[in-house]
C-alpha cells in the first residue's frame, strides 16, 4: 500500500521486508511497508522496536485475512502455488466460473484441488442450460432414437423405417396464452402438428423434403441416414427463442450382440471389417483382462442371425386432453394440453404376447407443478434380455455421449465441470428385478487421453460416463480382492485421495464398477478395459452406488433411497461430483475441460435371466449452469461438428 507525500517525513519510513522459505512458499516475498510520522526523538526507540513491530503487524494482518476467508482452508495440492488462480475466493457452493475452469488447464490431470470459499463474495447466478426448463412449455417437443449394441442402426430390410421419430405440436394460441377454453368450442380446440406421418417414415434412401433453405443429404448408409433424418426432423420442431432449440429424445437400445455378424467394428475403426473372425478380433477378445469381463459379465445375449433387430415402434399423436370440466362441474371453462406416446417391442413375430418385449413413453401435463410427466414402461423378454430405456436432454448441435456424430436436442449450453446442478422428480414404481442398472442420473462427455476435446477422430476420440445406479440390489463389483475393478484412486469432498490398496480407507462400496478405455497407454495395472464394441470409438466408465460420499452433493447416501416407494426431487450438484471423479490421461498432459453434451435419466436391465418389468414418471428435468453476466449463457456453447464417415457392409 503506498501513502501520499504528505503522510510520510523524510527518514519516517521504516520498511520490514520477509523472505518466505522457497519449500513453504514456492520462493514468494512478502513485503510489508509501515509508514507513519515518527517524532525525530523516537527514532531509536522505534527502531529497536521494529522486529516485535513486524510480528505484531504479520499477526494483526493473519487475523484480518481469517475474518475474511472461512477456516480452516484447504491445503493446495503438492506442488500447487497458493497464489495460483484455481484458489481464487468463490461462494460457498463450490461452483467455479469459466476462467477459473480454464485456468486449471494448466495443473496436473491427476490433481484435484477445492476451492477456499469467501464468504463475503456473492452467490454465482444459474441459468438453464435446457430450451425448456423444467419442462414446463405448452408446446410437445418429443424425439425417439433406437440404436443396436454398438450406437450403430446396422442392416435394415428395404421397408425399415429409419429408427428416428418426432411428435412436435403446438396448441393454438388462444389456448396456449391462457390455458383455458369453453368446452363447447371446437374451434378453440386445433392443436398445430410441426411432423406428419410422411415424415417419421422416411427409410434409407429416401429424399428429404427441403425446410426453410436448409438441405439434407439422402444416402444409402443405415447410420448416415439416420444422422440426417434426426436433424431434418430437428428443423421441422426448433424453436427459435430465446435461444434455438429443438426436443426431449427418448433413447432406446438393444444390447443383443452377435459376435459373427460384421455389424459392430472395434472401437475406433471407421469401417465394420473386424469380425470376430479377424486375428485382431479375436487377439482382442481372448485377451486377460477382456476374457475376465466376459466371464463375469456372461459374455454377449444372442438367440442367433437377426438378434440385434430394431424394434417395431408405434405412434399415438399428441391429441388435445380437457380437465377440470368433469371434477368441478364448471361446463364453461377448463384446463387444456396435449398428450401423446410411443411405444412398441423388439419381439418381431410375437408382439402381442405378454412374455415379448415391451416399451413405451406417454408424456402428459402435470397440473400441480405445470410441468410434463413422462411415463416409462420397459419389459425385457428371454429373446431380448438386454434393453435400455432413457429419456435424454441432448446437445442442439455437436456431438453426444456415445456419438460421433451431429445431433439435435433440448440443450442450447453444454455444461461444464465443476459448473452446473441438475434438478428432476423422480417416481420408481417397478425397478425391473435384480439386473436393472437404474440411473437417477447418466452423463456422457467426450475428450481425448490427452486433455484435447475430441473432433470425430475414433482412433483417439474417448466417451466418458458418470452413472449413479440406484436399484439396491446392484452390488458392488468393486472390492478389495477386485481392485482392477476400481478406480485407482478416490478424492474425498475435502480433497484426499485415497488409493484404492488402502483398504482401511477407500470406499469400495461406493463404486460399481470402474473400466479404463482400451486407449490408455499408461493405465495403472491391474485394470480392466471397457468394451470395444457398444460405443463407435474408445470408452470410460465410471458407475457409481449410493454412498454418504456422494450425498454432500445431493445424491442418495444409502441403498434405498430414491427407489420403489420413495419418489423424490433431487437437486444434484453433478458438476462437482464429476470434477471428483478419476478418469484418465496421459501423465503429464494438460487437465481436460470436462463438457458434458448428454444428460439422461433411465434404466439399462442388463442380461436378465427371466421377464422383468421397469417402470417410473419423470418430471421437472432441468439442467443449471453458472451464467457469466460479461459473455452470457453461451460461455459452455459447444459449437464442434462432427463429420464422420461409416461404411457397413
Amino acid at each position: 500500500m503506498k501513502t501520499s507525500a504528505a503522510d510520510v517525513q523524510d527518514g519516517d519510513e521504516i520498511r520490514a521486508r520477509r523472505i518466505s522459505d522457497d519449500a513453504s512458499l514456492g520462493a514468494t516475498s512478502v513485503e510489508t511497508s509501515l509508514t507513519a510520522g515518527i517524532q525525530p526523538e523516537r527514532m531509536a526507540l522505534h527502531v529497536t522496536a521494529a522486529p516485535w513491530g513486524v510480528i505484531l503487524l504479520f499477526l494483526l494482518a493473519l487475523l484480518s485475512f481469517s475474518s475474511r476467508v472461512e477456516w480452516p482452508p484447504i491445503a493446495p495440492t503438492e506442488g500447487q502455488d497458493p497464489s495460483s488462480s484455481s484458489l481464487n475466493a468463490l461462494s460457498g457452493s463450490g461452483l467455479r466460473s469459466a476462467d477459473d475452469q480454464d485456468a486449471q488447464r494448466g495443473e496436473s490431470a491427476f490433481d484435484f484441488g477445492r476451492l477456499w470459499r469467501s464468504s463475503g463474495s456473492s452467490e454465482p447466478e444459474l441459468r438453464s442450460a435446457l430450451g425448456d426448463p423444467g419442462m414446463r412449455s405448452d408446446k410437445v417437443r418429443v424425439a425417439a432414437e433406437a440404436w443396436n449394441f454398438c450406437n450403430r442402426v446396422g442392416m435394415q430390410t428395404d421397408s425399415a423405417l429409419s429408427p428416428r421419430w418426432a411428435d412436435c405440436a403446438d396448441l393454438s394460441p388462444s389456448l396456449s396464452t391462457s390455458g383455458e377454453l369453453a368446452v363447447d368450442d371446437p374451434a378453440l380446440r386445433e392443436v398445430l402438428y410441426k411432423v406428419s406421418d410422411f415424415d417419421n417414415e422416411l427409410k434409407t434412401g429416401d429424399s428429404f423434403p427441403q425446410h426453410e433453405g436448409e438441405e439434407f443429404r439422402s444416402v444409402d448408409d443405415p447410420d448416415l441416414y439416420a444422422v440426417e433424418k434426426e436433424k431434418y426432423l430437428a428443423s421441422l420442431c426448433a424453436v427459435n427463442q430465446p435461444v434455438p432449440w429443438h426436443f426431449w429424445m427418448i433413447m432406446l437400445k438393444n444390447g443383443n450382440f452377435d459376435l459373427k455378424s460384421n455389424l459392430c467394428p472395434i472401437a475406433g475403426s471407421s469401417a465394420s471389417n473386424y469380425s470376430v473372425s479377424d486375428a485382431r478380433a479375436q487377439s482382442y477378445v481372448k485377451s486377460q483382462p477382456v476374457r475376465q469381463l466376459l466371464e463375469k459379465e456372461g459374455g454377449f445375449p444372442c438367440f442367433g442371425p437377426g438378434c440385434m433387430n430394431q424394434p417395431l415402434l408405434y405412434h399415438n399423436w399428441s391429441q388435445l386432453e380437457i380437465r377440470g370440466a368433469m371434477d368441478s362441474g364448471d361446463t364453461t371453462k377448463s384446463r387444456s394440453s396435449l398428450t401423446g406416446s410411443f411405444y412398441g417391442t423388439y419381439d418381431l413375430d410375437s408382439e402381442d404376447s405378454m412374455d415379448s418385449s415391451y416399451f413405451s413413453v406417454r408424456w402428459y401435463k402435470n397440473e400441480s407443478p405445470g410441468s410434463w410427466t413422462f411415463h416409462h414402461v420397459l419389459r425385457v423378454s428371454d429373446k431380448y434380455p438386454w434393453l435400455m430405456l432413457y429419456l435424454r436432454a441432448d446437445a442442439t448441435r455437436g456431438g453426444s455421449g456415445g456419438y460421433p456424430w451431429d445431433t439435435r436436442g433440448m440443450m442450447h449450453t453444454v455444461p461444464k465441470s465443476p459448473d452446473f446442478k441438475v434438478v428432476v422428480s423422480l417416481d420408481v414404481i417397478r425397478g425391473g428385478g435384480s439386473k436393472s442398472q437404474f440411473y437417477l442420473l447418466d452423463i456422457g462427455g467426450c475428450w481425448k487421453n490427452d486433455g484435447n476435446p475430441c473432433n470425430g477422430d475414433l482412433a483417439t476420440d474417448v466417451t466418458r460416463y458418470s452413472e449413479m445406479i440406484i436399484n439396491p440390489d446392484i452390488d458392488s463389483w468393486c472390492a478389495p480382492d477386485s481392485i482392477d475393478l476400481c478406480p485407482p484412486y478416490h478424492t474425498t469432498a475435502e480433497g484426499e485421495k485415497i488409493h484404492r490398496n488402502d483398504t482401511a480407507k477407500f470406499p469400495y462400496d461406493a463404486y460399481h464398477l470402474y473400466c479404463a478405455p482400451y486407449n490408455a497407454q499408461h493405465a495403472e495395472k491391474p485394470f480392466r478395459v471397457c468394451d470395444r464394441y457398444s460405443n463407435p470409438q474408445a470408452q470410460e466408465l465410471q458407475q457409481l452406488l449410493p454412498h454418504a460420499e456422494w450425498a454432500v452433493h445431493g445424491y442418495p447416501a444409502k441403498k434405498g433411497d430414491g427407489w420403489v416407494g420413495d419418489a423424490r426431487k433431487w437437486e444434484l450438484d453433478a458438476g462437482v461430483l464429476s470434477s471428483r471423479l478419476y478418469f484418465y490421461q496421459d501423465p503429464g498432459t494438460p487437465a481436460a475441460v470436462r463438457m458434458w453434451p448428454s444428460v439422461d435419466v433411465g434404466t439399462e436391465v442388463y442380461v436378465s435371466t427371466t421377464s422383468e418389468t421397469a417402470e417410473w414418471t419423470m418430471v421437472r428435468l432441468d439442467e443449471q449452469v453458472v451464467y457469466d453476466s460479461r459473455i452470457g449463457v453461451e460461455n459452455c456453447k459447444w459449437d464442434r461438428k462432427l463429420q464422420v464417415s461409416v461404411s457397413v457392409e
